[in-house]
C-alpha cells in the first residue's frame, strides 16, 4: 500500500506496482478551491461535500481494482496544557475535541458509501492516532451517529498509538 498526504502524488502512485492507496482527507479537501473551503468553515458544507466526494469516486475509479484507503484527517491543534506533541490534539482525540471537521468528513464517506454501493464497493476509513479506548468508542459513536454502520457502509481500521487498544476493544 502506498501511502500520501499529497493527491498529486496519490494520483501517481495509483499507477505503481502497490496493492492500494492510502490517502488523508486533508489531502482531498486542500486539493478543493479554498472558496468551498471557507464555506465550509462557516458551516455551508454542502458544496465541500459534493466536490470531495465526486474527487474521491473518480480517484477511486482511476486506481480499481486496488484499494482506496481513506484517512480521517489528522491535523493538528496546539494543546495549550500540554507540554509535548505526544499529548497534543490530533488523530482521534482532535475529532472528538473539535467535531466540525469530523462531521463533514464522513457526511463526504456517508455520500460516498451511497454512491458505491450502486458498485458493490465499500470505502475504506482508517481512522487516525487512536490513543485510548474511549478515543475508540467516541469515534466509534460519531460514525454510527452519522449514519455509517461500519462492515455494511465503511469498512473500519485503526491507526492505533497504543496497540493494546485493539485487544481492549475486544472486551
Amino acid at each position: 500500500i502506498m501511502d500520501t498526504d499529497s493527491l498529486s502524488s496519490g494520483i501517481n502512485f495509483a499507477t505503481s506496482r502497490s496493492d492500494g492507496l492510502s490517502l488523508r482527507m486533508e489531502a482531498i479537501i486542500s486539493s478543493l478551491p479554498k472558496a468551498l473551503i471557507k464555506e465550509a468553515t462557516k458551516g455551508q458544507s454542502q458544496a465541500i461535500i459534493k466536490s470531495a466526494t465526486d474527487l474521491i469516486i473518480n480517484l477511486a475509479i482511476s486506481i480499481n481494482p486496488k484499494t482506496l484507503y481513506l484517512w480521517l484527517s489528522d491535523g493538528f491543534e496546539e494543546d495549550q496544557h500540554s507540554t509535548h506533541q505526544l499529548f497534543a490534539k490530533r488523530g482521534a482525540s482532535r475529532h472528538l475535541w473539535q467535531p466540525d471537521w469530523l462531521k463533514i468528513e464522513l457526511e463526504i464517506l456517508r455520500q460516498l458509501s451511497h454512491q458505491q454501493s450502486q458498485s458493490s464497493t465499500v470505502p475504506t476509513l482508517v481512522l487516525p492516532y487512536v490513543r485510548t479506548l474511549e478515543e475508540w468508542l467516541g469515534l466509534k459513536r460519531q460514525i454510527i451517529g452519522s449514519g455509517l454502520e461500519p462492515g455494511r457502509d465503511i469498512k473500519l481500521y485503526l491507526a492505533c498509538q497504543v496497540p493494546a487498544i485493539l485487544s481492549a476493544s475486544n472486551e
